[in-house]
């Protein structure tokens, strides 16, 4: 039996950044080295149950959160880990989008696009393993959802 089901592995997503405001993802820089990223996406809600909804609960949304978590190897001397880092120190807001494809897939990869400040950005050096970085970026400014 064939199967006809279609998914997207992980190792086809991408990762890029870039100089805050960036309107598209065409001028941001792949970060080729990346492992695994985490897209967490979520709404803040508040409850709004009232005696006129017949006993059954109501919620409403009131924000969206926006978060992307991720790791990728430390190379010595990178100027991908120097920028985010600096940006960091800096508190210095960068462009992030976290594409499910590769950009050039004309709306089949989809994923968020705007400015992120760097939350951590944390070097792992176990004893026998080689360095890593872990990186958590927090929404900023929203540009889009890129293939919705």
């Amino acid at each position: 039996m064939t199967d006809t089901r279609t998914y997207q592995l992980g190792k086809n997503a991408k990762l890029y950044y870039g100089i805050a405001g960036a309107e598209s993802v065409s001028g941001l820089t792949e970060i080729p080295h990346v492992k695994d990223v985490t897209v967490n996406h979520d709404e803040e809600e508040y409850e709004n149950t009232g005696r006129d909804n017949n006993g059954w609960n109501s919620t409403v949304t009131v924000g969206s959160n926006l978060s992307i978590d991720f790791q990728f190897r430390y190379i010595p001397g990178d100027t991908i880990y120097k920028a985010l880092k600096a940006a960091q120190i800096a508190k210095t807001p960068l462009s992030f989008a976290a594409l499910s494809g590769d950009r050039s897939l004309d709306d089949a990869a989809e994923g968020p696009l705007g400015d992120f400040v760097i939350t951590k950005c944390s070097r792992s050096e176990p004893l026998k393993e080689g360095i890593s970085v872990d990186v958590t970026i927090k929404l900023n400014s929203f540009t889009q959802w890129i293939g919705i």
